[in-house]
């Protein structure tokens, strides 16, 4: 901070954006902070770009600008009406690809530390963005090469994307593929493309294949072994959890997936491959002769929840969590996940309605549904998902409110504790999508998700684009 003018204003921009929220009178400065970080930032840039058409620029200096444009682009949406800073992402590729590149001639031991602190943070924002940005999955992959091929003992404990950066990698893939068939298929229902289908269809041909091969890097990648990592000295941020995230990450990215390639990839068959690495929080709930594809997403929305359940919520693994919770939270809706044998109508009102709402204290335990695990069966290592989803399957209201309550709670907590204006808009989010995919009425014989509104459909409509 105090050999960089760049990262000095980075820092006065986040922290007087942050205590604005707080205290209006920040306000002001936040707004000068900011646009004297810009201003740096453009100045850096063009030392750079100088340096590069006579001298090659330090390692030191494109480490610097790097670092500074990941914080403004994360932390622009913090000032409240300068947009969500994904301006700056293309910028922020551009120097990583340089740092890689002058990187790659001195992969020593020294350099394990910054290297990857930087491939973490280029992951999580890469994930954030997927979801906002409509962009072509190619763009990711410089990023998922360079932490693939890095040493296993370069591999570090990072803020962001905890003992794994792959997996939120491979999670962006899922969001660039999930946006673009989204795209697609509503530029057919406005005609923008050829009345014949042929332009249509060849698109998502091509989509079809991408959906494959990142579901099978998805399944077949290794994690990273957490005994090799040092302790993080922080009792609030033990390797354990990380590596639950971790865990969470991979569930998230394959629920994504199949959410919206359902009819390509092979559902079950990859959740049946998943076991062999997660089945202690997925079960034997593959083997149950009801398993279809709703069924699959059960397990991985709620094997998803029951990890982010299991980690103390005032770890500070919390900045991790909002973005899974939605993912996982979006998935409980009774026609989406419910057994297809049988519906329930269970039509939540708003998120501060219900008495298993984010409304009550968070110092307070949930009072659980009959037939749910309690705090003792939480604890006892015999308990797992196969458990959870044998007693809650079909799954009931009682069931469902359940765990709509707990990703509220959640979600209400993490808006206290981070007070970031994202976590509001998450639980907008959530609320109006239970609230529309409640309203639909679901042959038992429809398994393709037609009508299912998506967590993005909510966001665009409602203007409701986060980043944090």
């Amino acid at each position: 901070m105090s050999s960089s003018r760049l990262i000095y204003f980075c820092i006065l921009s986040m922290s007087a954006a942050h205590l604005r929220r707080v205290d209006p009178q920040w306000s002001l400065d936040s707004a000068e902070y900011l646009s004297e970080t810009v201003s740096t930032l453009r100045k850096q840039l063009a030392n750079i770009i100088t340096d590069a058409q006579t001298i090659s620029p330090t390692r030191k200096s494109v480490e610097q600008t790097l670092l500074g444009v990941i914080m403004l682009g994360m932390s622009t949406s913090w000032h409240g009406t300068s947009g969500l800073g994904l301006e700056h992402i293309q910028g922020s590729r551009a120097l990583f690809q340089r740092y890689i590149y002058r990187t790659s001639d001195d992969i020593a031991p020294s350099n394990w530390p910054k290297l990857s602190f930087y491939l973490g943070l280029q992951a999580y924002w890469e994930s954030i963005a997927s979801f906002l940005l409509d962009q072509d999955m190619g763009q990711l992959d410089s990023l998922h090469t360079a932490c693939t091929s890095l040493p296993v003992e370069a591999n570090r404990v990072n803020p962001w994307t905890g003992v794994d950066s792959t997996l939120w990698v491979l999670l962006a893939k899922a969001g660039c593929l999930v946006r673009k068939r989204r795209t697609l298929l509503l530029k057919k229902q406005t005609q923008i493309l050829e009345d014949d289908g042929t332009e249509f269809q060849s698109y998502i041909g091509i989509l079809d294949q991408q959906a494959i091969i990142l579901e099978q890097q998805i399944l077949t990648y290794t994690t990273s072994d957490i005994s090799r990592f040092e302790a993080t000295q922080d009792n609030q941020t033990i390797i354990s959890h990380l590596e639950l995230i971790a865990r969470c990450c991979r569930f998230a990215a394959l629920l994504e997936l199949y959410r919206a390639f359902s009819s390509t990839c092979n559902v079950i068959a990859g959740l049946r491959v998943l076991m062999i690495t997660d089945g202690e929080w997925l079960g034997d709930a593959v083997a149950q002769t009801y398993l279809d594809i709703p069924g699959a997403f059960r397990a991985l929305a709620l094997g998803m929840l029951k990890i982010l359940r299991s980690i103390p919520k005032d770890s500070n693994t919390k900045c991790l969590h909002s973005l899974l919770l939605l993912i996982a939270g979006s998935a409980l809706s009774i026609g989406l996940i419910g057994d297809t044998r049988e519906r329930y109508h269970c039509r939540p009102g708003l998120v501060d309605a219900s008495p298993t709402s984010a409304t009550q204290s968070h110092e307070q335990p949930m009072q659980e549904p009959a037939g749910f695990p309690s705090e003792t069966a939480e604890n006892d290592d015999s308990f797992t998902c196969a458990t959870l989803i044998t007693r809650t399957a079909p799954m009931a209201s009682d069931s469902l409110q359940f765990w709509r309550g707990f990703v509220q709670e959640r979600m209400t907590y993490l808006e206290g504790a981070i007070n970031l204006d994202g976590m509001r808009r998450i639980k907008t989010i959530l609320s109006k999508v239970w609230d529309y995919n409640d309203s639909l009425t679901v042959s038992p014989a429809d398994n393709d998700l037609v009508g299912f509104v998506h967590w993005i459909d909510i966001m665009e409509a409602y203007e409701l684009e986060f980043l944090f």
